[in-house]
């Protein structure tokens, strides 16, 4: 007669204990300092429970590394990535749109150098148009990704967000903002070829099918001299 051993059940093994608390330190007080304390708290409990408390060992995080850590943190970055891809590509665009307008504009600038004006304001006048046009498409960048965010905030609210955690622009997001449109403004406003050679500019004012130009400059004045002479 066969008679089957007796099996004992181990319990299964306890999940790792974890103990969460949420606090505020005083100002001036350092994370190494605030984990030195933690540290002297965990070594007491582990000292009078050492059953239950053993090997515990204190981990500081802040707010922003606890929620926007990890796996979220990875899609953040791979989402700016993307956005500033995507400027990258817009930023070309209305740079090679600005330089083939400056292409146009040859024939014009040239005129304005022939009668006298100088280089600083035609390159300032270059400067302005070019940042007045990216503070303009900054605007609508702006206002485009402020309903964006809006959106953003209002999908993610129902997949269990914390309350106190709003998606926002902040003074940060303006800041970076302006410099982006001033810089680039700046940039290819400089970058724009302008006609303020000599040699250029009496290329670009030769009358079309004519083999006259505009007299550039100093030699305008002398030959206004001598006819009055």
């Amino acid at each position: 007669m066969c008679q089957n051993a007796p099996r004992l059940a181990a319990p299964p093994p306890l999940p790792p204990r974890e103990f969460g608390a949420v606090g505020r330190v005083h100002e001036g007080v350092t994370r190494d300092a605030a984990r030195s304390d933690l540290e002297t708290i965990a070594a007491r409990l582990s000292a009078e429970y050492p059953e239950s408390n053993t090997n515990i060992s204190p981990v500081i995080q802040t707010a922003n590394e606890r929620f926007n850590g990890g796996e979220i943190r990875t899609v953040f970055l791979a989402m700016l990535g993307a956005v500033a891809f995507v400027l990258l590509i817009a930023c070309a665009n209305v740079a090679n749109l600005q330089l083939s307008r400056s292409m146009q504009r040859a024939r014009e600038i040239a005129v304005r150098v022939a009668m006298g004006a100088t280089r600083w304001r035609i390159v300032r006048q270059l400067l302005v148009e070019s940042v007045l046009i990216a503070c303009v498409g900054g605007l609508f960048g702006l206002l485009i990704a402020m309903g964006g965010i809006r959106l953003f905030d209002a999908a993610v609210a129902d997949v269990g967000k914390p309350y106190w955690i709003q998606f926002t622009l902040d003074p940060i997001v303006f800041a970076y903002l302006a410099a982006i449109c001033v810089a680039t403004g700046i940039l290819f406003g400089l970058a724009q070829p302008s006609p303020l050679s000599r040699r250029t500019s009496l290329r670009c004012t030769r009358l079309p099918g004519t083999g006259h130009c505009c007299v550039h400059g100093r030699a305008a004045r002398n030959r206004d001299e001598r006819v009055c002479a």
